[in-house]
């Protein structure tokens, strides 16, 4: 029997290895050939012991590499699955963060309401404030739920929301009027002095003497105590403060919620003009609960009958010397000491 040189096999293995590399598909292919072949191929050589072990060595491998670059081949070849990020001539797909409220493009939807129907409570104008302890239901919505409402004043209807809740002042500066600013319903003078400098002798004695009654003083707001949100898109950090003289109010304000601060912005009508004055004669006006438009996005309205028209006069305390009239109002326009 003729005898091969001990280097044929090594050489032939090495060949076969590079086919492998090459075409990966050609170990799968031809795996039933290769192994007929192998039995009589190590038959046949002189030391198939030594040979066997080289070839079991070489399939191991072999297999390994062709498992790898088979994998590596076919991921190439897919498509990977989309990203939550995925890109369009350079620009990121996001979903949507941005909603349409009352006709205007807001970043955000506004925190949903505390409760699931909007709590009325109507009192007789004709009691002047004796039915208000009809109000005692909205405590747990104020107080505890941090919810946005309707009370009346004496200038009007205004809605309010309690000073510490974030919620409710994200859902009052998407409901209030665009001109309306945001102003402090106050019980005591040393609210005023809580949420804003510039209280000095002067300024205290004209809280003292004007208040409650129909007058707003603007102060320079303390950042330390105010909600920044305020002051969103304003020039100046000022805060119009307030103490109306509104029977319903006070008792709301003083007796039930222990003198506790609300946020408020007068309710908007059609019948106002841009100063935030009645353009008609009518001296008092209520309440139209049914064409209200943001009757559905408010937590509770007190309905107390018609009140005054024209709003509060503004005065700009931040000036030195003689307060400054801003607005027109029901109070009175020159101020003394």
């Amino acid at each position: 029997m003729m005898m091969l040189p001990s280097t044929v096999p090594s050489f032939a293995f090495a060949i076969l290895l590079a086919i492998i590399i090459v075409r990966p598909g050609v170990l799968a292919s031809s795996s039933s050939s290769f192994g007929g072949s192998n039995a009589a191929f190590v038959g046949s050589v002189n030391g198939g012991s030594q040979h066997r072990g080289e070839l079991l060595s070489f399939q191991r491998t072999a297999g390994q590499a062709s498992a790898r670059i088979a994998t590596t081949d076919r991921s190439s070849r897919l498509p990977s699955p989309p990203t939550a990020r995925e890109t369009i001539r350079g620009t990121a797909i996001m979903p949507p963060s941005t909603t349409r409220l009352f006709g205007k493009r807001m970043k955000f939807q506004p925190p949903p309401r505390v409760v699931e129907q909007t709590e009325l409570v109507q009192l007789d104008p004709e009691n002047n404030g004796s039915d208000a302890w009809k109000t005692m239901d909205l405590l747990d919505i104020l107080l505890d739920r941090g919810g946005l409402g309707v009370l009346p004043t004496d200038t009007g209807y205004c809605f309010v929301t309690p000073v510490n809740s974030k919620k409710g002042l994200e859902r009052l500066i998407r409901l209030k009027c665009k001109n309306n600013p945001i102003g402090m319903l106050c019980s005591d003078l040393s609210t005023i002095d809580k949420y804003c400098y510039g209280i000095d002798k002067d300024v205290f004695k004209m809280c003292k003497k004007y208040f409650p009654g129909p007058h707003t003083f603007v102060l320079p707001a303390k950042p330390s105590t105010t909600p920044k949100a305020i002051f969103k898109g304003s020039q100046k950090e000022t805060l119009g403060m307030r103490m109306p003289n509104d029977p319903v109010l006070r008792y709301l304000q003083d007796e039930l919620l222990g003198g506790m601060p609300l946020l408020v912005s007068s309710v908007s009508a059609e019948d106002r003009n841009e100063d935030g004055v009645y353009d008609d004669d009518e001296e008092e006006c209520g309440l139209d609960l049914i064409d209200e438009p943001w009757y559905n996005q408010v937590d509770f309205v007190v309905d107390a009958g018609p009140r005054p028209c024209d709003g509060s006069s503004v005065f700009d305390m931040t000036t030195r010397g003689q307060p400054t009239l801003v607005r027109e109002g029901l109070g009175e326009l020159e101020l003394a000491i």
